[in-house]
């Protein structure tokens, strides 16, 4: 017996003899012109021999009740035959344990003879219970013209395709990658002149290609591996093509992220490097954090533009007025008060000592900090503060609001910067509502009131 365990097809059946005839029917489907006759020897050699190469193999036969399951061990192909009438669930059953574990890239079940079945055999049939198993089931008796006919235990819901003859045994033993293979000059020429066919794809299914297309030449419906084949090599082909465009979307992600990251650190967005006066520029309302008046031009620039939600600032302390229309209220605003309420009346009379104390300790703006939060900032100084008292006059407004500007720059304190401008707008806006008081006494003959 040979040694060679990778070149041979082992045969189990209850019975000698009809794993014999087998064997005999496959050679003569082969070789149809010639008489076989089989040697009394075990294992019987045998050529596989195509139109694309040739390989020196042999079938060994085992009797299944002398059967060693020692004998799977890198065994590419397994068959089993059974002759209909006898049981076969049980050595079927026994047979897919050991045949699981080695895994042959074959595994065949072939029923001899037209007797009925079994009473013990499974209801579901042969065909799905073999498959259940790992077995393709295999009727010896259908040639490939009664491929389109369903025999008598098949199940006649199942498409008649799935059950096969004896074509199918030498399709799948042709299929198996032999090391005796040695592939012929016709085959080679061809290879060359279709290279698509074994450059890109596998050997292995470069060559079931070659063999379903010389299936369908010679009339024989393709079997389910060889079709199960053809769409894996599609499916291959499509995911080649598709992973180009996933790979195009990945990088125009990265691109974006990495944009984002540099829109945030632009220093040209920092408002307080702007220089240019009175240039104002305009800003989205939902990002915007200042006074909600008509002096942010003079004291204050517009917040830069950020990727960032607006919500992101909410939790720093402010001690500017909210967007909420209280802005004028907090500065007594006469609209906003009593009618019977003086505006004419001086500080004093108010119990206000200055402008200043009455606007930073009795009426702070909107978001000051709490006094448990004042300790954690240090102590900071202001810069001189111009004179608003000095005539009106438009070119030395701005002349001074630039000297603000330049010392507001200088306050590294943003709520302390915020604080400052917020003053500072204050005085413009009172000062400037009592020259107006006073216009109007001088108007109307009445003696202006002294500052």
């Amino acid at each position: 017996m040979s040694a060679d365990t990778s070149s041979r097809i082992l045969v189990v059946s209850s019975s000698l003899e009809h794993a014999r005839t087998v064997v005999r029917r496959i050679k003569l489907f082969v070789d149809t012109d010639d008489h076989v006759d089989l040697p009394s020897s075990n294992p019987i050699p045998w050529t596989i021999a195509n139109k694309y190469y040739t390989a020196d193999v042999h079938f060994h036969l085992a009797e299944f009740q002398h059967w060693d399951p020692q004998s799977v061990q890198s065994v590419p192909a397994v068959i089993y035959v059974w002759q209909r009438g006898d049981p076969y669930a049980d050595h079927v059953l026994s047979l897919a344990r050991h045949v699981s574990d080695d895994g042959p890239e074959v595994t065949l079940a072939i029923a001899v003879g037209a007797q009925a079945g079994h009473a013990e055999d499974p209801p579901e049939g042969p065909d799905q219970f073999l498959a259940e198993h790992g077995f393709e089931y295999i009727d010896a008796e259908r040639d490939s013209s009664q491929s389109g006919h369903a025999s008598e235990d098949e199940d006649t819901d199942r498409p008649a395709e799935t059950v096969q003859g004896l074509s199918r045994v030498v399709d799948a033993l042709s299929t198996v990658m032999w090391p005796s293979m040695v592939r012929k000059q016709s085959s080679a020429k061809r290879a060359s002149q279709m290279p698509m066919l074994f450059d890109v794809l596998p050997e292995e299914d470069g060559l079931a290609s070659l063999l379903t297309a010389d299936a369908a030449d010679q009339g024989v419906p393709l079997s389910r591996a060889t079709r199960m084949s053809r769409e894996m090599a599609e499916l291959e082909r499509w995911l080649v093509e598709t992973e180009e465009i996933h790979e195009l979307e990945e990088q125009e992600l990265e691109g974006r992220e990495v944009e984002e990251p540099e829109q945030m650190h632009d220093p040209q967005t920092d408002p307080w490097r702007t220089t240019d006066l009175p240039h104002i520029r305009s800003s989205s309302s939902t990002t915007q954090h200042g006074f909600d008046d008509d002096f942010s031009e003079f004291v204050s620039a517009p917040a830069p533009h950020s990727p960032l939600p607006s919500s992101t600032f909410l939790a720093a302390p402010r001690l500017v007025p909210a967007h909420t229309g209280s802005s004028w209220q907090s500065l007594h605003s006469k609209s906003d008060l009593d009618p019977d309420f003086d505006v004419d009346r001086e500080p004093e009379e108010l119990g206000y000592e200055t402008l200043d104390d009455h606007f930073f300790t009795h009426h702070a703006p909107s978001g000051s900090l709490p006094r448990s939060a004042k300790a954690r900032f240090p102590p900071f100084g202001f810069p001189d503060e111009p004179d608003f008292d000095a005539p009106f006059d438009l070119a030395k407004i701005l002349s001074t609001l630039q000297h603000v500007r330049e010392g507001v720059s200088g306050i590294e304190d943003e709520d302390a910067r915020r604080a400052y401008s917020a003053r500072i707008a204050s005085n413009i806006v009172l000062h400037n509502m009592k020259d107006e008081q006073d216009t109007h006494a001088e108007a109307s003959g009445a003696e202006p009131k002294d500052a």
